[in-house]
C-alpha cells in the first residue's frame, strides 16, 4: 500500500460490529480491529472516517472517541493497550490525514500560514475532558475560508446573517 501511494481508511464498522467480529474471530482478533497502530508503524497513511453513508453515524467526535477509548457500542470488546492511539493521533486521522485523501493537504487539515482559515472553537477541551465524553463536543464558533459560518454563545454576535 505504501509503495502504491494508497491509504488505509478506517471507518466505524467495528464500532457497531465488534460483538460479531469477536464471535466470529475471537477476542484475540477483535481486540486489534482495525489494526491502526500496525498500519501507522508500517508507514501507511491512515485516514479516519465515520461510515455515515453506510451505518448512519455522522458524528465525527463519536468516531474519534472510539479511536481514543477503544470501546465500541455495547463495550463487548476493548482495543488492546498496544493497539490504541493517543488523542493527538486520533485527531490527526480525521484532520490532516483526511485532507491528504482529497489532495488538499497543502490547503487544509492543519493550522498553518498559507492554509485555509478553517477552524472551530469547541465547547470542551478535547485534550483534557473525559475520553468517554468526547462525542459530546460541539463547536461554538466555526470559520470556513476565514468567514464565520456558525456562532453560538458566547460568540453569537459574530454570526453573519
Amino acid at each position: 500500500m505504501k509503495r502504491l501511494g494508497i491509504c488505509y481508511s478506517i471507518q466505524m464498522g467495528p464500532y457497531w460490529e465488534a460483538f460479531q467480529i469477536a464471535a466470529t474471530n475471537g477476542l484475540s482478533v477483535a481486540n486489534y480491529v482495525p489494526p491502526i497502530k500496525l498500519a501507522l508503524a508500517a508507514g501507511l497513511m491512515v485516514i479516519g472516517g465515520t461510515d455515515s453513508t453506510r451505518i448512519g453515524e455522522f458524528n465525527t467526535w463519536r468516531a474519534i472517541e472510539y479511536r481514543v477509548t477503544g470501546r465500541p457500542v455495547g463495550r463487548s470488546v476493548q482495543t488492546a493497550n498496544d493497539a490504541g492511539v493517543s488523542r493527538l493521533e486520533a485527531l490527526r486521522l480525521y484532520t490532516a490525514n483526511a485532507a491528504w485523501i482529497s489532495f488538499d493537504e497543502a490547503k487544509r487539515g492543519t493550522l498553518e500560514p498559507g492554509k485555509a482559515a478553517d477552524l472551530a472553537v469547541l465547547d470542551h477541551s478535547y485534550l483534557d475532558m473525559p475520553a468517554e465524553q468526547i462525542h459530546t463536543i460541539h463547536s461554538v464558533l466555526t470559520m470556513t475560508g476565514g468567514k464565520v459560518v456558525h456562532a453560538s454563545d458566547p460568540f453569537s454576535a459574530l454570526q453573519t446573517k
